[in-house]
């Protein structure tokens, strides 16, 4: 991670936490547990993002993998767990995670992992579908920080798509926003999310 990016994701949790937003921000090592704070949304349904990391005990590797999954308690008491993502990259690296709300109506729950990838996940509670979003750390690093410590979920479009923004105090880059398409997938590896600018005037739903 360059320094622009550590600097950025220091910036982007302080801003978080001040928004109320509660982050985990946890260094991997073995047998490390961690989870967000559990949400709830209009219909009942609450979830919890839960992370664990330990020693990929690979012969050569002996890497610290990390794994992440959504627990999800229905209004009737049931609980299912929904495997999300694992990683195994460096001892001590820095893991954030955070869940930003639920999609207007509360059928789906979006979340963001910074961990090695800068990755925004959306969950379906009716399908249980996944997407997987990463952002290019190209994008992150011309943001910069001023600009990068206001990154957040905004919404959603009228289509469904997700919807970033920065903007605010000392982003000299003004109010933007964007639409996340998923990347595509080549050679069974899924691609960098495409980031479409939007209008100042596009309608957007808010997160809950």
């Amino acid at each position: 991670m360059t320094e622009w990016l550590i600097l950025i994701s220091l910036l982007v949790f302080s801003a978080l936490c001040t928004r109320g937003q509660v982050i985990q921000s946890i260094k991997c090592g073995n047998l490390i547990d961690g989870r967000t704070e559990t949400r709830r949304n209009s219909l009942g349904t609450t979830v919890v993002l839960q992370m664990h990391a330990q020693d990929d005990s690979g012969k050569n590797s002996h890497l610290c993998e990390s794994k992440y999954w959504f627990l999800v308690k229905g209004a009737d008491g049931t609980s299912v767990r929904h495997d999300v993502i694992s990683i195994d990259d460096s001892w001590g690296r820095s893991m954030k995670f955070w869940i930003s709300g639920f999609t207007s109506g509360g059928h789906r729950v979006i979340a963001t992992i910074w961990d090695y990838d800068y990755s925004i996940v959306s969950y379906d509670l009716q399908t249980d579908e996944i997407l997987t979003m990463d952002i290019s750390r190209s994008f992150l690093n011309k943001l910069g920080p001023s600009c990068g410590k206001t990154l957040a979920v905004l919404g959603t479009t009228r289509d469904g798509y997700v919807v970033i923004s920065i903007g605010g105090k000392g982003c000299e880059s003004g109010h933007k926003k964007w639409k996340v398409k998923p990347g595509i997938v080549v050679n069974g590896m899924q691609q960098n999310a495409t980031l479409v600018r939007l209008p100042d005037t596009t309608e957007i739903k808010p997160i809950e």
